[in-house]
């Protein structure tokens, strides 16, 4: 497990902690630290909307889209970024974060044609 830590001008620091990543993904969540250390947690996942090679793998769109949907129904929230990725953040309690990585877990294990 991979951790991070960012500073965000005049508040306290988060922690990122990776808890997987593919060609196509990384998942991970972000620990408040400090203060509000006790407070809820984000879990997000970054999702590549273009292929990772020069030739897209038939249904990478229509799995990378189910993906999306699949986390909007969750209540994540969507933002897409220059760079051909979608960044998904969902807050959540510290105590379901295990959880709600293992549901993320079992959405991209359907991605089929995703990385392939």
């Amino acid at each position: 497990m991979t951790t991070a830590r960012f500073p965000k001008s005049g508040e306290d620091e988060e922690e990122f902690l990776l808890v997987s990543r593919g060609d196509w993904y990384r998942l991970g969540t972000i620990l408040p630290s400090g203060a509000r250390r006790g407070g809820p947690c984000s879990v997000e996942l970054l999702v590549r909307v273009t292929a990772p090679c020069a030739t897209a793998a038939p249904g990478l769109l229509r799995d990378v889209a189910d993906v999306l949907e699949a986390l909007i129904d969750r209540g994540y929230s969507t933002v897409c970024q220059d760079d051909g990725w979608v960044c998904c953040q969902r807050e959540v309690a510290m105590r379901e974060r295990r959880s709600e990585c293992d549901a993320v877990r079992g959405i991209l294990a359907r991605a089929t044609s995703c990385g392939k």
